[in-house]
């Protein structure tokens, strides 16, 4: 068979395992060299001089490396793209939700670029948050990825800055047939942009993703006087919720 034979290196690199670039050069070379003669038949011997030789062969590199550059660059568009798609489909964001936001608002799931762009900024207005890098937000973003169960949606402005924010943990168990709880967390709208009923809007897209990934409920904390919002929203009461909070861990005083 053909695996026995040694080829020669215009095949193969020295080491006979990876082919080389050598032919297609050969074929690039008598491809000009035919061009060359056929120049010279019609436009006489001058077009097959060393300079146009030399000029012909310039432009040839120069068309290969825009292409080869163009490749590059969308391919690199692309990857950054990929990288910066959102923690969750697009396909779980509610459109009767998105299409109920003012002019120019967008919903959408949570993007690692959201670290710039004022994300962190509107937890604050929620709760304590501390001084998080860009690298620990990546790590913890990827985390919650690769986990999934973590649904956190924005609302950007029509400055495409984030406004609002809310999240869904979803909660596998064994009960009920092996059913899923979400839990409603950290749901914050921006001072400067409250009474425009972006609350109202978080709660039903995350609402809407709960039902969506098989939820057969959400349930949330809230204080007393937030109680008669979330009841609006189609939430009763139920029950008493208790805390333990773990000194120094969290920063939650």
């Amino acid at each position: 068979g053909l695996s026995g034979q040694r080829f020669p290196s215009i095949w193969l690199s020295a080491n006979n395992e990876q082919p080389t670039h050598s032919l297609s050069r050969v074929v690039v070379v008598l491809l000009l060299l035919l061009l060359l003669l056929y120049r010279q038949r019609v436009y006489g011997p001058t077009s097959s001089s060393p300079s146009a030789i030399a000029r012909f062969y310039l432009r040839f590199r120069k068309r290969k490396e825009e292409r080869t550059g163009k490749k590059k660059e969308k391919t690199r568009l692309f990857s950054v793209m990929a990288a910066d798609e959102g923690l969750f489909s697009a396909e779980l964001i509610a459109p009767h939700v998105a299409a109920a936001l003012p002019q120019g608002y967008n919903l959408r799931a949570l993007r690692k670029s959201d670290y710039d762009g004022g994300f962190l900024d509107c937890l604050r207005v929620l709760t304590t948050v501390g001084e998080i890098s860009k690298a620990d937000f990546d790590a913890q973003y990827e985390r919650m990825r690769r986990q999934e169960g973590y649904y956190i949606i924005v609302i950007e402005d029509d400055k495409a800055a984030v406004v609002a924010t809310g999240a869904l943990i979803v909660e596998r168990k064994f009960i009920h047939n092996l059913s899923a709880v979400g839990h409603i967390e950290d749901i914050a709208v921006a001072k400067d942009q409250q009474g425009k009923k972006l609350g109202l809007r978080l709660i039903q897209a995350l609402d809407f993703v709960a039902e969506q990934v098989g939820c057969y409920k959400s349930i949330l904390d809230c204080s007393e006087a937030n109680e008669g919002f979330y009841l609006k929203c189609g939430f009763r009461r139920a029950g008493l919720q208790m805390a333990h909070y773990y000194e120094g861990v969290g920063g939650k005083m």
